[in-house]
Order: structure tokens, then sequence, then C-alpha cells
């Protein structure tokens, strides 16, 4: 027999259990890695919220010591303000035309945007300005009034030092999104805590 029989005589490829571990190895690999990408993906979806609600509640901030006027122009003594329902996913920026530092119907909305992706409010609770317990309900405003940053923050008529905004997804992930009177506005990532 010669070398080149040898050869061809010599069997090609995979052996079907070898074939059959490489697909089983890949397939939990793969299992592992969608699962992660979901959670992960839940995630986002969560923090992505919180900061468009803190952003806005900066814009709010940024508009009162700013330049912008009313439609006309005329305008530079009102506040802007942010206020939020937890009956609603919407979030509202509104000029605070009345001064009377709360969201009334006919205050003009500056624009609007809205929780999605299976995110919904958790709860909003804040500590009340005279000191006391936390309190939570259902509706919140903060508004900032020219040329300060500090914030007037009421949650249902109650003024607050402190406030802390709860944003979660069905899985139950949530962020918190705290806000002071002295405007100092941030997003805390609670799975970290």
């Amino acid at each position: 027999m010669n070398i080149r029989s040898k050869i061809h005589n010599r069997q090609k490829g995979f052996s079907l259990i070898e074939v059959l571990v490489a697909l089983s190895i890949g397939v939990i690999i793969m299992t592992a890695f969608i699962g992660l990408g979901s959670y992960s993906g839940s995630q986002s979806a969560v923090t992505n919220a919180a900061y468009d609600v803190a952003l806005l509640i900066r814009e709010a901030q940024a508009r009162s010591v700013g330049t912008v006027g009313d439609a006309a122009g005329a305008d530079f003594t009102s506040g802007y303000g942010v206020y939020i329902t937890t009956a609603s996913s919407k979030v509202l920026l509104f000029r605070d035309s009345n001064s009377n530092d709360a969201y009334d119907t006919n205050e003009t909305v500056v624009s609007t945007i809205s929780i999605r992706n299976g995110t919904l409010w958790k709860q909003i609770c804040g500590i009340p300005s005279g000191g006391g317990s936390q309190i939570c309900n259902t509706t919140f405003s903060i508004v900032f009034h020219r040329p300060n940053t500090d914030a007037v923050m009421k949650l249902s008529g109650t003024s607050l030092s402190l406030v802390n905004i709860q944003i979660q997804n069905t899985s139950g992930v949530y962020r918190t999104i705290e806000a002071n009177v002295v405007g100092y506005i941030s997003v805390i990532d609670d799975t970290l805590n």
C-alpha cells in the first residue's frame, strides 16, 4: 500500500457526536446572550425615559433664566415648569403665566414628552419644605422663576424641599429622578444601591 491510498482511506470531517456537542454549546451561549440582551434593553428603556424627564426639567430651568419670552416676545417674567401626573404617560413643559407655581389647564404648554416602551410611573414622593416625613401623591409640578435657578416644587399642592420621581418597566426595573429646591437634578441608578 502506498501513501496515497492511506490518505484516501482516512475519513474526512467531524463525527455526528462532535457536531452535536458543538451545536449544543453554541445554543447555550446564544441563549445566555439573548437573555442578557432583553434585560439590558428593558433597563435602557427605563434609563432613557428617566433622562428624558430630567432633561425636560433642566430645559424648564434653562428657559426660566434664559431670554425666551412668550409668543409675542414681551413676557420675560413668567417662570417655566414641568407637570407630571401618574394618570398619564405625558410630561408637560409649561409657562407659568399666572405665577401660581403649578400647572393649570390655561397655561401655555411649550413641549410634551411621553414615557414609552413599557415604562410607567412607579411613584412620586417628596419631603415637605417645613420638614416631616415623606409624602407621596399622583400630581407634581416643579417651576423655576427668573432670575435664579431655584425650584418651587409642589406635590398635589404641598411645597417640597426634595422630590423623587420613580419610573419603572413591567419587569420591575426602575430609575429615580431626584430634584431639590436649589435646582439640583439627577438620575439615580437604583440597581447600584
